[in-house]
């Protein structure tokens, strides 16, 4: 068989490995129930309407419009092994003046397949050179030239106007390969790669940890429409999140007397790390509650609103994290956990492990523009008096 046969070419993957080891997934996504707002902002004046008939986000745009589905996560690529996205969508007709995105991308870097009235292209943008390059390969012109007859005629025959399965792969480590296709009859059929190992002189772009993103905008007055169905980003042999570097903030040993319901200690990601945007991956593992005096019912709260006079400190030069213990009331958010906490005479009972698998999908992170960042709360209410309460939170890092 040769080795560029399309059948043998998709059983490997972006490192030429055969697939044989299970894809730890990273993140996925259904719609059935609705647009999934926790793991999902809208950005834009065009609307994103959840259609439950269809199990999809249907995204539209009139004169001038713009609307944008990002993932709130940048998922973490993991050097040394492929990084394989599959997104199924409608990109639907092309419309002049329209242009339609799916991929795995930001404003900066990614790649992604785009719909404009020249048709369908594959993009992949960068920002190595501190300006945003998008180099877009048209259809007519994938290079997956050894394709037997029936493969070209696919490439060459795929429909924007019906539901695709889009796949990218891609081993970064700077100069690796990425390579795009379609998933059809359940195979894979690879139309494009981009190639940069001993042909490139730097980085083919600056990062491979990315978001996954649904966009459309329109320029000349046209409306027009386009579905987001369902995704998934996985890691192909594997995924170590161990790997990361454990920080930890608490209030110390000053304990902070309850006398209504607050906050006593919140996390959240820091707006830039090194003069940078803050993509990175922010993990809690342990949370600990101690209380004297009397007992307390604790929340752990995510993206709750903070009140009172919060005060940020850094969680350490190293980090990427910071840390308050000034805040007081806390509104909104999802409670994640909840629990008592209780006091046997002068003794103390501590409630640890609290954040074991809380945030499995809800990511700390920034927004699309590197602001508003989410928040992760220890809130406490004293039952029956005024607890003096202690509270510690564990994570790891990855950037």
């Amino acid at each position: 068989m040769s080795r560029f046969n399309e059948t043998n070419f998709a059983a490997v993957d972006a490192f030429g490995r055969g697939r044989v080891s299970e894809p730890t997934t990273l993140f996925d996504s259904q719609l059935q129930y609705n647009a999934q707002p926790l793991l999902w902002y809208d950005v834009g004046d065009g609307t994103a309407a959840h259609v439950a008939a269809k199990s999809a986000v249907q995204l539209t745009v009139t004169a001038g419009q713009s609307i944008m589905r990002q993932s709130r996560a940048y998922h973490r690529y993991q050097p040394g092994k492929s990084q394989m996205i599959l997104l199924t969508g409608v990109l639907g007709a092309a419309t002049s003046g329209v242009t339609k995105r799916i991929g795995y991308f930001d404003d900066d870097n990614g790649i992604f397949f785009e719909l404009t009235s020249a048709g369908l292209g594959i993009v992949k943008r960068s920002k190595v050179t501190g300006s945003v390059v998008d180099t877009r390969i048209e259809q007519a012109d994938w290079n997956m030239t050894w394709l037997d007859g029936d493969a070209k005629t696919l490439a060459a025959s795929i429909d924007p106007t019906k539901a695709q399965i889009f796949v990218i792969d891609l081993e970064w480590l700077g100069v690796g390969r990425v390579r795009c296709g379609f998933v059809v009859d359940g195979w894979i059929f690879y139309v494009h790669e981009f190639n940069h190992a001993n042909v490139i002189s730097t980085v083919y772009m600056q990062t491979a940890n990315l978001p996954v993103r649904y966009s459309m905008s329109s320029t000349t007055g046209a409306a027009s429409d386009m579905y987001q169905i369902c995704c998934t980003v996985v890691s192909e042999g594997g995924f170590r999140d161990d790997l990361g570097i454990p920080h930890s903030a608490s209030n110390g040993a000053t304990g902070i007397t309850v006398s209504s319901r607050r906050s006593i200690l919140n996390i959240r990601p820091k707006a830039t790390f090194n003069s940078i945007v803050n993509r990175g991956q922010i993990v809690p593992e342990q949370i600990d509650i101690y209380v004297t005096t009397a007992p307390a019912y604790y929340e752990i709260i995510y993206g709750g609103t903070l009140g009172g006079s919060p005060s940020y400190t850094s969680a350490g030069d190293n980090s990427i994290v910071e840390y308050d213990v000034a805040g007081t009331t806390v509104t909104g958010g999802e409670v994640l956990d909840t629990g008592f906490v209780v006091t046997s005479g002068t003794g103390v009972t501590a409630r640890g492990n609290v954040s074991a698998g809380l945030l499995s999908k809800l990511p700390l992170v920034l927004d699309k523009a590197g602001a508003n960042p989410i928040n992760l709360a220890v809130v406490i209410t004293g039952i029956g008096g005024n607890p003096v309460s202690y509270a510690s939170i564990t994570w790891r890092e990855m950037y």
